[in-house]
């Protein structure tokens, strides 16, 4: 083998182990998904449905509480999951108007 051919095999080995790692950590990452659904019950999924669309589709709460059939608004409102950073962006935009 002349050293190009030595070149060319290491690199070939290299991208070989990359998707091993990746087919392995495919494969892992889909066995905790697995294992979530398996736990999910209504409730969690309804959970999820109503925090995606008030957390990351920003849907308002009256259209969550009406596609939801809540009766009351603050039953909805357990929906959003807010944490400090988050607050404070808001907070800080809504003065600076940035």
């Amino acid at each position: 083998m002349n050293k190009i051919e030595i070149d060319d095999a290491a690199v070939a080995l290299k991208r070989e182990k990359e998707r091993a790692r990746m087919a392995a950590y495919r494969e892992a990452n889909l066995e905790k998904v697995i294992n979530k659904l398996h736990q999910a019950s209504t409730h969690w999924l309804r959970h999820s449905y109503g925090s995606y669309l008030a957390n990351d589709k920003q849907v308002p709460l009256t259209y969550i509480r009406d596609e939801l059939g809540h009766s009351n608004i603050s039953t909805t409102s357990l929906y959003l999951n807010t944490d400090a950073k988050q607050r404070q962006k808001v907070v800080s935009e809504a003065f600076t108007g940035v």
